[in-house]
């Protein structure tokens, strides 16, 4: 937590030299090398741990981020699955409760789907975890449409407007609302598990969104090259520190001739505001009122310059070009030595 990795590792070798069949301190000396980017040192750990205790739930994902950090779809989305009996995925990362005072979680209250045909059949999409999650995700839904059945897709406020113009949806329904009736359900990242994704398989078709109509954005003329930029994502992911910068970071950019900067930071702290009001760049922030407002201004830009955060992945919805600020050790989605 306070990224003295080296004194872990310290520590958890120690503790399993007094006992080596520790189970917790092998799955956490597994982060540990995954942080350093030892990768591979991370996989043997977590697989020592899973062999010590077959149903260690945290073993299993923590296996699967690493495996499917090295390009390993197979065998890292079949441990991805494992994310469900975790605590925090059970009770908070899922995006869909059903309606009524008795709520049932989306995921118990239907079959999951398992990639087989759906003619004559409601299939249920919902999102779990972050926006960022739903925008890269939701390019499934025109491959699941293509199974046969009817979409339903169950989503967050914020992306309402903007998944209306997603090939392949028939129905949208925001977290909270009433559900139709519906045969089978899948959260959304367990899409790439359900259709066997593989890395030549991943559906690289940009654009998948655009901005609705209705969204419209005008900027003010400037022949310059028009870069829009993010600097912090959500404060109270548990990797904030690993992930976001401070604005002034991204000062030395200004200096760039030939070049218009736009903020398209949504939340913005006290002392990255008082910095922001002193340099030249426009910013968008008091325009947005959800992200498809934000698509409408990223469609006017040029460029898109970020860290990993939701504006990273809705640009590239977009397909906009982005440049993406990414942790020593990135999050799985981007694997490595990759552009």
């Amino acid at each position: 937590e306070q990224g003295n990795l080296e004194d872990a590792l310290e520590y958890y070798h120690k503790a399993l030299e007094l006992l080596p069949d520790f189970v917790e301190a092998i799955n956490n000396l597994g982060r540990t090398f995954l942080e350093k980017g030892a990768v591979e040192e991370a996989i043997a750990c977590y697989r020592r741990a899973i062999h010590l205790s077959p149903n260690h739930a945290s073993a299993h994902l923590n296996l699967s981020l690493a495996l499917l950090l090295v390009g390993d779809l197979e065998n890292g989305l079949a441990e991805y699955e494992w994310r469900w009996q975790i605590k925090e995925f059970k009770t908070g990362h899922s995006c869909f409760i059903a309606g009524g005072e008795n709520t049932v979680s989306a995921r118990e209250y239907r079959p999951l789907w398992d990639g087989s045909d759906l003619q004559g059949k409601t299939i249920l999409l919902h999102a779990e975890q972050g926006l960022g999650d739903s925008l890269q995700f939701i390019r499934y839904a025109a491959i699941v449409k293509n199974k046969g059945g009817r979409v339903i897709v169950v989503c967050y406020p914020q992306v309402r407007r903007l998944f209306a113009t997603v090939e392949g949806i028939d129905l949208l329904i925001v977290k909270g609302e009433p559900l139709p009736e519906f045969d089978v359900q899948v959260p959304m990242l367990s899409l790439p598990y359900a259709l066997g994704t593989k890395l030549e398989t991943i559906p690289a078709n940009t654009a998948y969104l655009s901005p609705p109509a209705g969204a419209e954005f005008t900027l003010l003329p400037d022949r310059n090259l028009k870069v829009g930029i993010v600097w912090a994502g959500n404060p109270k992911h548990r990797k904030n520190k690993q992930r976001s910068c401070s604005l002034s970071q991204f000062l030395p950019l200004l200096d760039v001739s030939g070049v218009s900067f736009y903020s398209l930071q949504k939340e913005v702290s006290e002392a990255d505001r008082a910095l922001l009001n002193q340099t030249s760049i426009v910013d968008l922030s008091p325009h947005f009122g959800d992200l498809a407002d934000t698509a409408a201004a990223i469609a006017k830009l040029d460029l898109v310059i970020s860290v990993d955060t939701a504006v990273a992945h809705l640009a590239g919805a977009l397909g906009k070009p982005v440049w993406i600020l990414l942790a020593f050790s990135p999050d799985w989605r981007w694997l490595l030595e990759r552009e």
